[in-house]
């Protein structure tokens, strides 16, 4: 492990994803706590996209550091998005489906052909 650098301020990290959040976030919690302690940073939050699976692997780093003497806060938190009405919602998700089937029977009826370019250079 390389030396520890020295920030001129204090910071900690209040939103990161892992690989547990996907398409948004890559490389392991422990990863994560390595690169943060290593660039010093006193704490970071791990905020995956609705679930906390990063959280045993974070926990167990962080006790790990504890024994080694290291001090470094981990932040145990999750990104969730909320509709303030379920019964708009559902609406809303019911003409979406709708509109989703109607394009799919325009796109049937013009006879819209996607070609295999591999197939037509034979």
């Amino acid at each position: 492990m390389m030396d520890r650098k020295k920030p001129s301020i204090p910071f900690t990290n209040l939103h990161g994803h892992t690989t547990y959040s996907v398409f948004d976030g890559m490389g392991y919690p422990d990863e994560h706590v390595d690169f943060a302690f290593q660039n010093g940073l006193e704490g970071m939050a791990f905020t995956e996209h609705g679930n906390m699976n990063s959280f045993s692997h974070a926990f167990e780093k962080s006790r790990k550091m504890k024994e080694e003497g290291k001090e470094f806060k981990v932040i145990y938190g999750v990104e969730a998005y909320v509709h303030p009405n379920i019964a708009e919602w559902r609406e809303e998700r019911e003409k979406h489906k709708a509109d989703a089937k109607l394009a799919k029977q325009v796109d049937d009826e013009v006879g819209l052909v996607v070609e295999d370019e591999n197939e037509s250079k034979k």
